[in-house]
């Protein structure tokens, strides 16, 4: 089950903020500010499951309400009616560890955690966010920003639609998040294999939602309009329902950057090709020739179809797909 550790950025923060996205990284002076506070910093010294961080920036009250952001008797419905500017998920990398190398220009923050695929969501009503995710948010704003945690931010797995995130590009979001982003295609609504989502939580259904909107970038940009696809192993021409956009690199283990490439993907069909691939029964060498693996083991009728599609040429193969391929290769050896 996933994990969100939610982090308020005060709007005197903004600076550090951006320093820390850039960076992949985020500090504190002191986690544990409180027993909510100590719990999230245990959980973030030794994650035992998939976790994200939700940075949360520019809670506004429906109605003024004076000594903003406490309430009365600590009433958390203010904050369910409350404006959330800006949320940013990103998923944690490793465990938190003390550093007091300079990252920041005002403080050392030496309690640090890593993180990748940051995914700018934009703003929010409170009453898209769930109950339990509002009162944690409420309580990093009270605790000077520390980790609370809580459960996924949204009510319902179907809430974070791709006219949000539209909207909240058009709102001016980064250009970089726009790069997963694309409008209504000839590709709406093919399945994601959960392979893909290998390195997230395969039932979060954010996670699940950003998947599909960079699938769907790259397959527009890969395949276009076009209603039939030559399948880049076996060269077959296929119907597109049957040809998926396989990443070389497992997108696990790929950057930000390098799943965004075009380079980093080919057309491989659902009739074995892909999942022969996948699971290195097939390889590509450096001059773009189908390779089989002699290290995997095989039935007799595996090694058949795997010899019949040695030695084809790739079909559509670049120089710059070489690196994916080298990392495909070492890995499978």
């Amino acid at each position: 089950m996933t994990k969100y550790a939610y982090v308020y950025v005060g709007s005197d923060a903004k600076r550090n903020f951006e320093i820390g996205m850039n960076g992949l990284i985020w500090g504190w002076k002191n986690p544990r500010y409180g027993p909510l506070a100590s719990a999230a910093t245990d959980w973030l010294e030794n994650p035992s499951q998939p976790t994200y961080l939700a940075f949360v920036q520019a809670v506004s009250p429906a109605t003024p309400i004076r000594g903003w952001p406490r309430t009365a008797d600590g009433n958390l419905e203010p904050w369910q009616t409350a404006t959330y500017g800006a949320i940013t998920i990103a998923r944690v990398t490793g465990t938190m560890f003390r550093a007091v190398t300079p990252v920041w220009p005002d403080a050392p923050y030496e309690f640090r955690i890593r993180f990748d695929s940051v995914v700018p969501l934009g703003g929010f009503n409170g009453s898209r966010l769930r109950p339990e995710a509002v009162a944690a948010i409420r309580d990093s704003t009270l605790r000077r920003g520390v980790p609370i945690l809580g459960p996924e931010p949204l009510v319902d797995d179907d809430a974070l639609t791709e006219r949000d995130v539209a909207e909240m590009l058009r709102a001016g979001a980064s250009a970089e998040a726009g790069a997963i982003l694309d409008a209504d295609g000839p590709n709406v609504g093919f399945e994601i294999p959960d392979r893909l989502l290998d390195g997230l939580d395969n039932l979060d259904g954010l996670a699940r939602t950003v998947v599909r909107l960079e699938q769907r970038r790259l397959r527009r940009s890969r395949f276009g309009p076009r209603v039939r696809i030559t399948c880049a192993i076996c060269g077959r021409l296929l119907p597109v329902a049957l040809v998926r956009l396989a990443h070389i690199k497992r997108r696990a283990e790929a950057d930000r950057n390098e799943r965004l490439q075009l380079a980093n993907t080919m057309p491989a069909c659902t009739l074995g090709c892909d999942e022969l691939f996948e699971r290195g029964y097939l390889t590509v060498s450096a001059s773009g020739i189908v390779t089989g693996n002699p290290r995997k083991q095989a039935t007799d009728d595996l090694r058949r179809v795997v010899k019949d599609l040695t030695g084809r040429h790739l079909h559509g193969y670049q120089p710059d797909q070489e690196p994916f391929f080298a990392w495909h290769r070492t890995r499978h050896q």
